[in-house]
């Protein structure tokens, strides 16, 4: 019935069981699984920009630079801007690498040895909807709710957008 099963991962829970279900349904029908990830642009946590730093996923001091006397304050808080930046660009991707490393051996688990991923960078939804016309899935299995910025604001936003715009079958796992 299915041959090619997308789910969007961003790491949460419900983003967790969506990867079940779609390794579940994978391994009846003996589907190929895509592993969608879109990079969440939005400003880290200070919580896990240290753990980033403790477990040295991303180098040096957390600290802001010592003031000199003779460096004007523009060029420190643009240093401070610039460092910033690079440290949340480093560590986004390497959470983004770790959620579909995630969710690729959870397909294993269920004996999938049939697993693409495609981290993509842009607007939820479209990204999701776009790689999901490319692959050519037939179904897409996604969490009724994950870690993007509207989550407070609309249940399933993402979810919905995307179910709106595909043609392929669509699950929302809760």
């Amino acid at each position: 019935m299915f041959t090619r099963i997308a789910v969007a991962t961003d790491g949460s829970s419900t983003a967790l069981r969506a990867v079940q279900v779609a390794a579940d349904l994978a391994a009846k029908y003996e589907a190929e699984v895509i592993v969608l990830h879109v990079l969440l642009w939005e400003d880290p946590k200070d919580i896990l920009k240290r753990l980033a730093f403790v477990q040295h996923i991303i180098d040096g001091e957390p600290e802001a630079l010592a003031a000199s006397d003779d460096v004007p304050v523009q060029t420190i808080i643009a240093e401070l801007e610039s460092r910033q930046l690079k440290i949340n660009e480093k560590l986004i991707t390497v959470l983004g690498n770790k959620v579909v490393e995630q969710a690729k051996l959870k397909c294993r688990e269920y004996g999938i040895n049939s697993v693409n991923v495609e981290i993509l960078e842009g607007n939820y939804a479209d990204q999701i909807v776009a790689a999901v016309k490319r692959t050519g899935a037939d179904l897409v299995v996604l969490g009724a709710r994950g870690l993007g910025q509207l989550e407070g604001l609309l249940q399933g936003s993402v979810s919905q957008a995307v179910a709106q715009k595909v043609d392929s079958t669509y699950l929302i796992v809760r």
